[in-house]
């Protein structure tokens, strides 16, 4: 009888990839896709990131709405060996992506600092022109 846990268990057998706090997973890059999926009542856009397994070859996915781990992940080539370390929880996890031929970047921004980022975006869109940042203040006048 084997001294395997539940979670171990779990973990092996199951399609998706789940990174606890403080932990990290390496695997090779496979690619990506968009996905929607439920996300507490409301239908959302999801990255679908493909990850071989290096131990068992398997391909999981791993899913996120993070616009800064997309743009992270968009500076990745297929086939490379990454690893993508989490801290935090809920809205406050952060990833980080290393691996040889992955450039170096600073800390992805919270799922919650998108979602601001993204917020101040759409007001300045949608507002008049008049009231959109144009940078003209910033501009020397001859």
């Amino acid at each position: 009888m084997s001294a395997k846990s539940l979670k171990q268990y779990a973990k092996e057998k199951s399609n998706f990839i789940s990174i606890d706090s403080g932990d990290s997973y390496t695997a090779i890059y496979r690619g990506y896709k968009f996905i929607e999926k439920d996300s507490f009542g409301e239908t959302k856009e999801y990255a679908r990131y493909a990850l071989e397994d290096l131990e068992d070859k398997r391909t999981r996915n791993f899913d996120s709405m993070s616009a800064a781990l997309a743009e992270r992940m968009a500076e990745v080539k297929v086939g490379t060996t990454i690893t993508i370390a989490r801290e935090g929880e809920g809205m406050s996890t952060k990833y980080k992506i290393s691996g040889e031929g992955v450039p170096e970047k600073k800390e992805i921004p919270t799922i919650e600092e998108d979602e601001e980022i993204d917020q101040v975006n759409a007001e300045i869109a949608g507002a008049p022109k008049e009231e959109a940042d144009t940078g003209e203040e910033d501009k020397i006048p001859f």
